[in-house]
């Protein structure tokens, strides 16, 4: 169990930065801590007990803030709680002296949106600079650019700072989507949708540098079919695409055409939609990267797997038009009211809000994803079915205007300013509801 927390610290990146209060202060000549030697050391001491501050920054726009805020709660919901509470959150003006001696620390945003990382921009070794990302030897002027690395805190070289940063504040929603592909990996940079760098720094006694880039990650040496509006990518050695090319080009098609029609939302460009044969085999090409806001879609693709999945790509792609609200409850709702998937059809629901496993709602609404220990086959439908309540009841441009609210608003606020009833109302309806429900129109 502990090998896999460790595992489960890397593959999120759920790490530090630091901050520019004054009183702890650290010089370049400075030594490095020996015991500094990268991601597994930092998994290991989170693990064993270090204490970790998330800071996100204030000094952006209302959503700037509140998306920083939200990403800092993000940080840490795929941990058991004993490693949860290991995670404080603070402001960029709430830190103080005790947290950079004695705690890692993880910042969020880049120097217009976070005044921790403006005081910082200069020590670290990927600095923003005239709205690029100077890196060693290249400098990256991609709006979409996104990236985060773990390097000695410039002000306490005892303890960590990661940094997670968007080129572009439009981004910033992002930041926890870019994956590196090794537990070892020290930096990841997502310059756009076919280029990504990944790497370890070159460390001397008293910095952590990078000299010299690498080469470009990003494999792509597949071959393509096209349609009208995806670009099919696929290993030329994949048989079971190659002899069901047509059917997959046509279910997908069709699947866009219904959501593109219910959301009244299209796509301006030709989808990159790429093909694999197992998880295995993707992620030595994208490692656990679910680029949707690039308008790339990673499907596994063999004869085992005959679910649906590959709606819900193609939803978030386009729904992402309309920017990434900060519940995961919401766009996740909002799939399941389009009522095009059938995974949870036939389950009752009146036996999900009856069973001892309902999760009330409040603890659905929090973040970017949805906390692990709840049974899926339980929240699921609980979140589809009160999203369709809301459709049904309410109207959809009403829960699209919901939606949009909670691009900068938390989801009880963003209810309450397009509803005008509080959560625990919205639901006490929709429960009442549901017990109307007789006989097969239980069935969500």
């Amino acid at each position: 169990m502990k090998k896999f927390l460790v595992y489960l610290l890397t593959i999120i990146f759920i790490l530090s930065t630091l901050t520019g209060c004054g009183g702890v202060t650290s010089t370049d000549s400075e030594k490095i801590d020996k015991s500094m030697t990268g991601m597994r050391d930092y998994s290991h001491k989170v693990l064993y007990g270090d204490e970790v501050v998330v800071v996100y920054g204030t000094i952006g726009s209302k959503q700037d803030t509140a998306v920083l805020y939200n990403l800092a709660k993000s940080y840490s919901q795929g941990f058991q709680k004993e490693i949860r509470d290991r995670f404080i959150i603070k402001s960029d003006v709430e830190v103080n002296e005790d947290d950079i001696k004695n705690r890692h620390i993880i910042i969020l945003g880049n120097p217009e949106t976070n005044q921790l990382f403006a005081k910082i921009n200069e020590k670290l070794p990927m600095k923003i600079i005239d709205g690029s990302l100077v890196v060693g030897d290249k400098v990256f002027k991609d709006e979409s650019v996104i990236f985060k690395y773990l390097i000695p805190n410039p002000l306490n070289k005892k303890k960590y700072l990661i940094v997670n940063g968007a080129l572009n504040k439009k981004y910033m929603p992002y930041i926890l989507y870019v994956t590196t592909p090794s537990r070892n990996a020290e930096y990841v940079i997502k310059v756009n949708k076919n280029e990504k760098y990944i790497g370890m720094f070159n460390k001397t006694d008293t910095q952590w540098l990078i000299n010299k880039i690498g080469e470009n990650s990003w494999k792509d040496d597949f071959k393509t079919k096209e349609s009208e509006h995806f670009i099919f990518h696929y290993s030329p050695l994949n048989d079971n695409v190659e002899k069901n090319i047509n059917k997959i080009i046509e279910e997908r098609e069709k699947a866009y055409e219904e959501i593109s029609s219910k959301l009244n939302i299209s796509y301006d460009e030709k989808i990159d939609y790429y093909l694999f044969m197992s998880d295995k085999i993707k992620q030595i090409y994208k490692q656990w990267d679910f680029d949707f806001w690039l308008g790339n879609i990673y499907e596994v693709y063999n004869k085992e797997n005959k679910d649906s999945f590959y709606k819900y790509f193609i939803y978030k792609v386009l729904i992402d038009k309309s920017g990434l609200p900060l519940s995961k409850f919401t766009q996740l709702g909002l799939y399941g009211a389009l009522d095009i998937d059938s995974k949870y059809s036939g389950i009752n629901i009146k036996d999900v809000v009856n069973s001892d496993d309902y999760v009330p709602l409040e603890y659905l609404t929090t973040g970017l994803l949805i906390d692990r220990s709840f049974n899926r086959d339980i929240v699921y439908p609980e979140i589809f079915s009160f999203a369709k309540y809301l459709v049904d009841k309410y109207g959809f441009d009403k829960y699209m205007e919901y939606y949009k609210t909670n691009l900068y608003e938390e989801t009880d606020k963003a209810l309450y300013s397009v509803y005008k009833k509080e959560l625990y109302e919205l639901e006490g309806e929709w429960l009442d509801y549901i017990e109307g429900i007789e006989g097969e129109n239980s069935e969500k």
